[in-house]
């Protein structure tokens, strides 16, 4: 059960630093339209409140499926109230509702199939294949396609294209071998674990110099770097129940290592696509002098700017991302390309349900949680903790879009759910939930 028992000390510790965010507002929003936009500080307001609430569950009850949802989402809507960015709109009433529906609707239903009891599905198979032995198959295969791939079209980290466009990289794949190839990446990382270190760490070396490098993929990067660093911290707390301090310095040292080399990478693709040193400031429009801090917020906080952009499309009224699980929206994915604020086009997991069913865009979105939560029981059930994480991950990764619906997304952990009865693991690679 994750249910959070709220004492006197909780509330008065959530309600005094509420309060002192309240008094900081005037002191932490840069000048523009929102300074004085009591939507604004009520976003501000109600996405931090929100923020400490995910902050207590995270730390009571260890990571699961709401808290690192509210987290990560309220994390960048906190951040967009700052308004940073010269290019952020005003905000409006509706902005209110559409902002927050969706993510309550989300919060409701993950909290709902968190707190259901569990009881253990045992399987009896007789085919039991050794993890590490799956592991080092899917490995090799991993690498082949990629080298197969990059020998028939290229690599993507030789070609810069027009500064002033979105690279879509669509050139640089092979259909049916992409996707593949996709899927077989996300698998090393689910099963990595379970399986000997030493395979682990070739896995995600060549995950990084192929995904990361090669094909410029940073975003995959990212959601790498999350997925060890919730797995590190929901295991950790599951061992010992507590986290040292020394532990928690450090992977903040590390986390603003990443951060930095995040940055330079990006600005080192803009100088070699023919832009000049610091460009992403005048891209973004930011009221501070920090290259980091303009990419980083325009990769978290402008995304909700974007999602404005798409407030004015009329509803299909039709379940297409939905129906996303199977198809491949063409059309949509050449929307996005174009739809942008500077070349940022990330508009959260709520744009395509708003254009499929407008202000009631949170019916669909119900749909497809529950679907998730219905997932996420059955992973609790089997104890697949590797892929329980990964879908953590996804949670966390909401602020930019909905990624679980994703083709290649929802094969992996379909294969992957087939997949683990069958293998045999090893007694001190078996993680629990209990």
């Amino acid at each position: 059960m994750h249910q959070i028992t709220f004492n006197s000390k909780h509330i008065l510790y959530i309600s005094f630093t509420v309060l002192t965010m309240m008094g900081l507002y005037p002191l932490i929003v840069f000048d523009s339209v929102n300074k004085d936009n009591p939507v604004n500080f009520l976003l501000y307001i109600v996405s931090f409140t929100l923020l400490c609430y995910a902050l207590l569950s995270i730390k009571k009850n260890n990571i699961n499926s709401y808290n690192i949802f509210l987290f990560g989402f309220f994390l960048a809507l906190f951040l967009n109230t700052f308004n940073l960015s010269i290019k952020q709109f005003e905000k409006e009433l509706k902005d209110l509702y559409i902002f927050l529906i969706g993510p309550f609707a989300v919060f409701i239903i993950l909290y709902f199939f968190e707190n259901l009891p569990i009881k253990k599905l045992h399987f009896k198979t007789y085919i039991q294949i050794n993890i590490n032995t799956f592991y080092l198959i899917i490995l090799c295969l991993y690498i082949f396609m990629k080298l197969y791939i990059g020998y028939s079209v290229g690599f993507r980290v030789f070609d810069y294209g027009d500064i002033a466009q979105i690279q879509s990289g669509d050139q640089f794949k092979l259909p049916g071998f992409a996707g593949l190839a996709a899927s077989l990446q996300w698998m090393l990382v689910i099963f990595s674990l379970y399986v000997k270190r030493r395979y682990s760490v070739v896995a995600i070396l060549s995950i990084v110099l192929f995904s990361g490098f090669f094909d410029v993929k940073r975003g995959d990067l990212v959601r790498i770097f999350i997925f060890f660093i919730i797995a590190w911290y929901f295991v950790t707390l599951k061992i010992s129940n507590k986290i040292s301090s020394k532990k928690v310095i450090l992977i903040g040292m590390f986390l603003l290592v990443f951060i930095y080399i995040f940055s330079l990478y990006g600005e080192y693709r803009l100088l070699e696509r023919g832009g000049y040193d610091g460009i992403i400031k005048d891209f973004l429009g930011t009221q501070i002098d920090s290259v980091a801090i303009s990419w980083i917020y325009s990769y978290v906080a402008l995304n909700f700017d974007v999602l404005k952009l798409y407030l004015e499309f009329p509803p299909t009224y039709e379940l297409n991302h939905f129906f996303n699980f199977f198809t491949h929206d063409t059309e949509r994915i050449a929307q996005g390309m174009e739809i942008t604020i500077s070349g940022f086009n990330a508009a959260t997991f709520i744009q395509p349900y708003f254009l499929d069913f407008g202000y009631f865009y949170w019916i669909e979105v119900m749909i497809i949680f529950s679907v998730l939560g219905m997932m996420i029981l059955l992973i609790k059930k089997i104890n697949f903790m590797g892929l329980y994480i990964f879908i953590l991950m996804l949670l966390f990764l909401m602020l930019f879009g909905d990624y679980f619906t994703h083709r290649t997304i929802f094969v992996t952990i379909i294969l992957s759910l087939l997949i683990f009865p069958f293998l045999r693991l090893s007694n001190n690679k078996e993680i629990t939930f209990g």
